[in-house]
């Protein structure tokens, strides 16, 4: 009997010794676009940035089946994603349309005073189960003077270059920043409407 508990003691203190698993934390790259070539010069107001609720976690998302996710434990956003969203969203139409004031609507002042301003839903951030990053926008641009709203969405998909959640979170970047350029040229052409 006492050799029984000698053996479970130490079998407890083994599982009590074992290392907890290790927590990765992830950041979308920056952007860094060139400028196009385009006279933009309006002032825009940067509202929201709403994330669907199942990607407004701090796990990434990976998509298990056609209506299931799975919401990862030990790899995680190391920034809120709607903030890193906002910031790049922000950088994006600054670094592509250098001619226009993007502010975010917090330092506006008074948002009446600008010409538009521009809203986001992101419906879909994830690894999708065709092993492909697909990001969602919706976005809203409101003209200030006469309240007039234009709309316009951008999916898209792109296979994952490897293995891993480091090359899955690279390849999100990568699409988000493609999503970025095709939603600038949808607002720009919008805002000369």
């Amino acid at each position: 009997m006492q050799r029984l508990l000698v053996v479970f003691i130490a079998l407890f203190l083994t599982a009590c010794a074992s290392k907890p698993p290790e927590l990765k934390h992830y950041l979308l790259a920056e952007p860094n676009f060139s400028p196009v070539s385009s006279n933009l010069s309006v002032q825009v107001a940067l509202g929201s940035v709403r994330l669907a609720e199942f990607i407004s976690g701090t796990g990434l998302v990976v998509e298990t089946g056609n209506a299931e996710v799975t919401i990862t434990r030990q790899h995680r956003w190391a920034e809120r994603l709607d903030r890193q969203l906002e910031r790049q969203l922000r950088q994006a139409m600054s670094q592509l349309y250098p001619n226009a004031q993007w502010v975010p609507v917090a330092s506006a002042g008074n948002v009446n005073n600008m010409n538009y301003r521009l809203d986001l839903y992101v419906d879909a951030f994830q690894v999708s189960n065709s092993n492909a990053g697909r990001v969602r926008v919706q976005w809203f641009l409101r003209t200030m003077a006469n309240d007039q709203l234009i709309t316009g969405i951008v999916d898209l998909k792109t296979p994952l270059n490897g293995e891993g959640y480091a090359t899955a979170v690279a390849d999100l970047s990568s699409t988000w920043h493609q999503v970025l350029v095709t939603m600038a040229e949808q607002v720009q052409a919008a805002s000369y409407q």
